[in-house]
């Protein structure tokens, strides 16, 4: 790690709208026990945690990541703009059950996940089914799943998953346009963009699992 990323990672635990730690979680559920949540895992630079608080003032969203330095991005860039509905958590997928009660997330966005096209790195895949069953512990009845790739094999891939699951598709948009104006498919992030560049067909995809 670098020294820049080093000093950035070092900052994280002085910002309020930032949870680093286990010791955190039942801070962390007493901020949300009063309105809609909404979580991004593997948020990333933050774009879509931040261009949703900006617009539904009236939910909470909290950024997922585990990379300090990433976290940072979206932070300060929150810290910034003055969002009091906009959080970032420091912590794995799998430990997603230490922070949030049974039924207390109403959605959960995971945009450009890395696909682990091994089949060795299957249980990796943030689609598949033990991540699954996860998301449908902390997810209230009629919760929704996000998925933003430009992987299609993936897409394919989730789609089975999910209904194998017992989980129920919403929409597919197998290429987003980029003049779409839907409210999650359209945010433009650094990764998705990347993407598009070089050529990559970006997809959505929408669900219930329960």
């Amino acid at each position: 790690m670098s020294r820049k990323k080093k000093d950035k990672f070092k900052l994280l635990p002085s910002f309020p709208n930032v949870f680093i730690g286990k010791e955190k979680a039942d801070s962390l559920r007493e901020l949300i026990r009063e309105k809609p949540v909404v979580l991004e895992l593997g948020c990333g630079r933050g774009e879509c945690t931040i261009a949703l608080a900006e617009k539904h003032p009236e939910k909470i969203f909290i950024g997922i990541d585990y990379q300090g330095e990433r976290l940072f991005l979206g932070a300060d860039e929150s810290r910034e703009k003055k969002l009091t509905n906009a959080f970032f958590l420091q912590t794995k997928a799998e430990d997603l059950m230490a922070y949030f009660s049974p039924g207390s997330i109403h959605e959960i966005i995971i945009p450009f996940p890395d696909p682990y096209p091994r089949q060795k790195h299957e249980k990796r895949r943030l689609t598949a089914s033990g991540f699954l069953e996860i998301y449908r512990a902390i997810l209230r009845i009629g919760g929704r799943l996000d998925l933003k790739t430009d992987n299609q094999v993936f897409l394919k891939y989730s789609i089975s998953t999910i209904e194998k699951s017992g989980g129920k598709i919403i929409e597919v948009m197998y290429s987003v346009p980029e003049d779409s104006t839907h409210e999650i498919a359209s945010i433009r992030t650094f990764y998705g963009e990347s993407f598009r560049k070089e050529g990559n067909v970006l997809s959505y995809l929408s669900a219930t699992l329960m």
